[in-house]
């Protein structure tokens, strides 16, 4: 896969991990513990499925994706918050 593709799905992964995270917080407020429970698991598979990418991509494209992710990250933080 070219290195193109591979940031632009990392970055796409950050803005959907902390969407993810956003709403986690939001159910953990609103105390829906089930709710809670199911998106802690989804962020923690996607976290560590993620961090393994990025640190295997890292070999051959440098601190590229991690650039890539923490951007998503930050732009996935901004519109959700914003959003409110």
């Amino acid at each position: 896969m070219q290195l193109a593709y591979k940031l632009t799905a990392i970055f796409v992964a950050g803005i959907v991990t902390d969407f993810l995270v956003a709403r986690y917080t939001r159910a953990v407020t609103e105390k829906r513990p089930l709710f809670a429970a199911c998106l802690s698991s989804v962020i923690t598979i996607s976290n560590l499925t993620l961090l393994s990418l990025v640190l295997a991509w890292t070999e051959n494209a440098g601190v590229m994706p991690i650039a890539a992710f923490a951007g998503g990250s930050w732009l996935g933080t901004y519109f959700t918050v914003r959003g409110r």
